[in-house]
C-alpha cells in the first residue's frame, strides 16, 4: 500500500512517451517541412511587395504596329494612357496606312514612327522599332492597334518579372476576350485557341511575339537582323 501511494502519480509509459510528444518545444515543431498559413501569407506579401518595388526599375517600351487602325488606335492608346504603372515609351508604328492612323496616333504623348508599306509588313515594322526604341528597354511590349489593355495591365507584367527566381522568363502573352460573336471572330478566337495550345504542347515555349498583347524580356527576343534597314542602328 505504501509503495502504491508513493507512485499513484506515476502514467503508464505509453501515456508518458504521448506526453513527451506533445510537449516538444516550438522550435522543433517549426524545423518541419509543414508553412504555416500565416507566415505563408506574409512572405507572399513580402515578395509581392519587393516585386513592385524592384518593377519601378524597370524601363518598359510598348510598341504598337498599326495598319489602316485609324478607329481603334485611339481606343488603344487610351487603355495606356490608363496603365496604373506607366510605360516608360510608347511607340505607334504606322506602316502602309492609307487612313488617317498616324494623325490619330499623333493626338497622344506617344512616339509615332511612320513607315511605308513594308515588304515583311508588322514583323518588319516590329524590328525597325525594336532596334531604334527598344534595344535598351528591360521589357518590351507589343500590342496590336485594335486591343485595349486593363488598367493593371503593365504592372501586372513588370512585376511578374520581377519576381522571377530560378529560371528566367522569356515572355507571356495575354487572355483575350471578343466581345462580338460573328463568324470572324470566331475564326480569330479559334487561331488564338491552336497559337495558344502549340505553346503549351511545346512546353510553353513559343517562337513569335503572342497575337494581340505579349511581353518579351529584351534579349530573349532580339529583333531579326536580316530585317533591319540600312541605316538603322546596330
Amino acid at each position: 500500500m505504501g509503495s502504491r501511494g508513493l507512485l499513484g502519480s506515476a502514467k503508464p509509459p505509453e501515456e508518458a512517451a504521448l506526453d513527451a510528444a506533445l510537449s516538444l518545444p516550438p522550435a522543433d515543431v517549426t524545423r518541419s517541412s509543414i508553412v504555416h498559413p500565416t507566415r505563408r501569407a506574409a512572405r507572399i506579401a513580402s515578395d509581392a511587395a519587393e516585386a513592385t518595388a524592384a518593377s519601378v526599375g524597370l524601363r518598359v517600351v510598348v510598341l504598337v504596329p498599326a495598319y489602316n487602325e485609324a478607329g481603334s488606335i485611339g481606343a488603344t492608346l487610351d487603355g495606356l494612357m490608363l496603365q496604373s504603372r506607366p510605360a516608360d515609351v510608347i511607340v505607334v508604328i504606322p506602316n502602309g496606312c492609307t487612313d488617317s492612323t498616324a494623325w490619330e496616333a499623333r493626338k497622344y504623348p506617344v512616339t509615332t514612327m511612320e513607315l511605308p508599306r513594308l515588304q515583311h509588313r508588322k514583323s518588319e515594322a516590329l524590328n525597325r522599332a525594336w532596334v531604334r526604341y527598344a534595344s535598351d528597354a528591360d521589357v518590351v511590349i507589343c500590342l496590336d492597334a485594335d486591343t485595349v489593355l486593363p488598367p493593371n495591365a503593365v504592372q501586372a507584367w513588370s512585376r511578374e518579372f520581377s519576381a522571377e527566381k530560378g529560371a528566367l522568363i522569356g515572355g507571356s502573352s495575354s487572355k483575350f476576350t471578343m466581345q462580338d460573336r460573328g463568324f470572324l471572330s470566331r475564326l480569330q478566337k479559334a487561331e488564338f485557341a491552336t497559337w495558344t495550345d502549340t505553346a503549351l504542347r511545346a512546353g510553353g515555349g513559343g517562337g513569335a511575339v503572342p497575337p494581340r498583347a505579349g511581353r518579351l524580356r529584351v534579349r530573349a527576343g532580339d529583333p531579326d537582323p536580316r530585317e533591319r534597314r540600312a541605316g538603322d542602328p546596330e
